[in-house]
């Protein structure tokens, strides 16, 4: 992912409720998987391990983020725990086709829970995330984006 990438997800995800948070996970397990199938067509092994790591680590936060008290949970765990094993084989057997297997589980997932999310009143997910205002302004022959954070955030000496 490109930092400006990671910069719109982060801004995306401190204004998101829980559910929303779950979606975007998916996204960017989605997003690294689909690196890791270019990395694997240019034969860089590395770059194709260190993808499927990161969707790895995605696949992680999903489990942790789960409330095993339900049943529905615990299916979800167990598409979860299915899930890794397959990341984990597909670096053995540098095989595109499991990614693209799972990428389509993923998605049918992330469909399912942006449903979801449309139901979720519960707020933001992240409560001390600070406030980013975005807007245009118009310069001597150019459109600027500026943005504005609170910078009275923190601790002050």
């Amino acid at each position: 992912m490109t930092n400006e990438q990671i910069k719109n997800y982060t801004l995306k995800i401190a204004d998101s409720n829980p559910t929303e948070v779950i979606v975007i996970v998916f996204e960017l397990a989605q997003i690294y998987l689909d690196e890791a199938i270019k990395k694997q067509r240019e034969n860089d092994f590395d770059g194709f391990k260190l993808c499927i790591n990161k969707a790895t680590n995605c696949i992680n936060d999903l489990i942790e983020s789960l409330d095993l008290s339900y049943d529905i949970a615990r299916g979800l765990l167990n598409i979860y725990l299915f899930i890794n094993r397959e990341l984990s084989l597909s670096i053995i057997k540098y095989d595109e086709n499991t990614l693209t297997r799972i990428i389509s589980m993923l998605n049918k997932l992330q469909k399912s829970f942006e449903e979801l999310s449309k139901t979720d009143t519960s707020g933001k997910a992240f409560k001390n995330a600070q406030e980013v205002y975005a807007g245009l302004t118009y310069g001597r022959g150019t459109l600027n984006e500026s943005t504005s954070i609170d910078a009275n955030r923190g601790f002050t000496v």
